[in-house]
This record gives C-alpha cells, structure tokens and sequence, in this order.
C-alpha cells in the first residue's frame, strides 16, 4: 500500500530510480515467495535452471511439439539454434516438497540479439525467430543491443505462472545489470501469450507479429507488475497458512 502510494506522487523516471535501488532486495523477497505458487493447488515449487540437451530434446516434445509450432523452425535449425548458446533456452523445473522428485514443467527462449539485428527487427526486415541468422544473435548475454523472447511454455496453470514470473524476472535483472539495453522483441502466437504481452504494456497484440516492448516507455508498468504479483503471492500464502 505504501508504494502504491508513492508511485501516485512520483514522476515516472523517479519512482524508476527507487525501483532500481531495491531491486536486489524485492527480487530476494519475489524468490521466496514465488514458493505460494503451490500453496495454489499443487505440492511443488519452481526454479529455472539451465538447459542440456536431454532436456532440450524434452522441450521439443513437451505440448505435442509445441515448440516447433511457435517458432516455425525444423527439428535440426532448433538443435543448431541450442547448440549455438543453450544459454538462451530455460527449464521451469517443478521440485515435490516431500519427495523432492523434480520434472520440468515448463520452458522459454531468450536471445541477446545484436545491434544490427535489432535495427533490422525494428524496420520490420526480420519477421520472427525463425528469421534470424547465426550472426544476428550474440554468442553469450554479456554483450547485447536487444532481447528476442521466443517460445514461452508451461505444462498446466501453475506452471504457466511460474514461466511467466521467471522470465519478467530474467527480463528485469538484464535491464539492471546493461546500461542502454532498451528493447524486448516477441511475437506472440497463442492467447496466453498475447494475454502476458497486454499486462506487461498495456496494449493488444496481433497473433503472429513481432512487438515491441520499450522498456524506457514500459519498464515502470513492468515493475509494478512485477510486485503486485509478489503480494499476490504473499497473500495468498498467508490465506492458505
């Protein structure tokens, strides 16, 4: 409540700055709390851990092939794709809290583009991840100009939640660590992900297009996002307590 407050009295760019001054300590918070997400129903709890390729070769059968669906890509340019920088592709790993037996429940893609690419994006010469080439996407996360989300998937609604809280965070902790790191590109080809690009700007997207997300017009609707969803968490596990 107060910083919802404070947020009214503050201009944009201000409550930015205080955002990024307690971000490392809201992100500790959002961590913990991300465990009221089985409170929901389940008995499990989600991280995201790095991808192999048992695990990739997982993903591409998660969802009747899901992944091929969305990012219209063969099965051998996606395994060139992983080998280039497995970096870039996530699990949402689901662990049982009294067994601790761990499945991977869901997934997404992110790759750091370059400058040139990312020019090319905004003129609207690439028109979806199966467009870029070797050369458009960098080799590691610490150099960069812009981010490509591509396939987002979770295998029921707890999963979905956990996915999409991961990546918001995966999104937000780059925009803290780059200087200048400005554009997130995505094109949304399902309901579910049309649906998280309106919350996270405020605006409908078309299935099928490549969006824009300004992180220097929508950051601050992303962080706000990012905590209400922490205190949604929070009141959720003190309700089921």
């Amino acid at each position: 409540m107060e910083l919802e407050l404070l947020f009214r009295l503050m201009h944009g760019f201000e409550a930015i700055k205080l955002l990024r001054h307690i971000g490392a300590r809201l992100r500790l918070r959002y961590h913990i709390n991300l465990q009221a997400i089985q409170m929901l129903g389940g008995s499990e709890d989600y991280y995201p851990e790095s991808c192999d390729e048992d695990r990739f070769n997982q993903i591409l059968l998660m969802g009747d092939g899901f992944y091929l669906m969305a990012t219209g890509m063969r099965e051998s340019q996606s395994w060139e794709r992983f080998r280039q920088i497995p970096e870039a592709f996530r699990c949402i790993i689901a662990v049982h809290r009294t067994t601790g037996k761990k499945r991977l429940a869901g997934y997404y893609t992110m790759y750091p583009l370059t400058k040139k690419a990312t020019e090319a994006i905004l003129e609207h010469v690439i028109e979806g991840s199966r467009h870029l080439r070797e050369e458009d996407i960098c080799r590691t996360f610490s150099k960069f100009s812009s981010l490509y989300v591509s396939a987002v998937y979770g295998t029921d609604r707890f999963a979905q939640i956990a996915t999409s809280h991961w990546l918001e965070t995966a999104i937000l902790d780059e925009k803290d660590r780059k200087s200048g790191f400005r554009y997130v590109f995505t094109r949304p080809t399902t309901s579910a992900g049309c649906a998280i690009f309106k919350r996270l700007t405020g605006r409908d997207s078309e299935h099928g297009t490549i969006e824009t997300i300004d992180l220097d017009c929508d950051e601050l609707r992303i962080r706000k996002d990012y905590m209400r969803q922490v205190r949604r968490l929070q009141n959720i596990g003190r309700r089921r307590r």
